[in-house]
Order: C-alpha cells, then structure tokens, then sequence
C-alpha cells in the first residue's frame, strides 16, 4: 500500500479501511509481497509457514484452518474478509511492523505513540509520521532507530507505559529526630 493510498483511507474505520485498502484476493500459488505478508499475518498468529511470498500448500492449509478459527467460508482463498480478518484480530507485538503494514497492532502502536507525546492519527495504517515517531521514540530508548517496530521497540514501549516500580527511585524515607533519639539514646545527649 502506498502512502497516498494510507492518506485516502485514514479517516475510514479500522476493519474498512483495511478491506478497501486490499480489494483483490490471493489464491493458492500466487507469488508476491501480498503473499508474503499475508504469510505474516499467519505467522503472528502462530501458524508454521514460511514468509517466502509464495502461497503454496502449507500457507493455504494455514488459511483454511484460520477461517475456521474465525468462522470464515473456509476455502483457503484470502478474499478481503479474510485479510481483514487477519489484520483486525492481532495481538500488538506479533510481528514486526513497517511502513505500509496495516492492522490493529498499528492501531496500538500508535495508541502508545500518543500516549507517549506524540500527535498521530490513529487510523491503524503504518504510514510517514508513524515511522518518524517510531524513529524517534527508539532513538531515545538507546534502540536502533529503523522506523521497524520489532519485539524490542514493542517491550521498550510497554516499560515506558508502565515503568517497574523496583527501578524507579524510591523516595528517601523522612526520620523524625525524636524517633532516632529514642533508638538511639547516644544520639540525644550530646
């Protein structure tokens, strides 16, 4: 999907944004980046296939066996419903993302990015301004700053939303003099 075409979309809602963004369909043996990222989609919801961009028999017995799972005409074909099914239905953190995906891990994504400063159309497609802001957040983090939300920019992104207590500084515990006095009976007689 080209930038212009994440633009025209970007105020439609998540599910028909992605089905309008990817009107034809994928057929056992067809080639290409579709398929491969179609092999993603699988592969981040934890079916074995190879992401070679080649939609051979493995891919469309792991196409059917997802339609199933999600109540889907089971007939190994990705049509719109399907992809869009793919996209809408993963857990932030499975794949590693990139300029042009789509989906609900880049709705999330961006979700965090705001919550963490920055000023992003929530639209769930991965277009400039989420790759700069991604850029930015990892080049702050001490991660390489590759625009590629991989699972350590995701774990850096969730220890920023909820930093672990034992880390943060604890607050230096304030003595009463009386109290210290009292334990310490040396301490009063000067």
């Amino acid at each position: 999907m080209t930038l212009d075409q994440s633009r025209a979309i970007a105020s439609k809602p998540l599910a028909t944004a992605i089905v309008s963004a990817n009107p034809t369909c994928l057929y056992p043996w067809d080639t290409g980046h579709a398929v491969a990222e179609v092999q993603e989609l699988l592969c981040a919801h934890g079916y074995r296939v190879k992401v070679d961009g080649d939609f051979g028999w493995l891919t469309e017995e792991a196409v059917r066996a997802f339609q199933r799972r999600q109540n889907l005409r089971v007939d190994g074909i990705v049509d719109p419903t399907t992809l869009a099914t793919l996209k809408a239905t993963l857990q932030p953190g499975c794949r590693t993302l990139r300029p042009g995906h789509s989906g609900a891990d880049v709705y999330v994504l961006q979700k965090v990015l705001n919550r963490l400063g920055n000023a992003l159309t929530v639209d769930g497609v991965f277009g400039e301004k989420t790759a700069e802001a991604a850029i930015a957040f990892q080049a702050q983090n001490s991660l390489t700053p590759s625009g590629t939300v991989c699972p350590r920019t995701w774990t850096a992104l969730h220890k920023a939303l909820n930093p672990d207590p034992q880390t943060a500084q604890p607050e230096q515990p304030r003595v009463k003099m009386h109290r210290l006095r009292r334990l310490v009976p040396a301490l009063g007689r000067v």
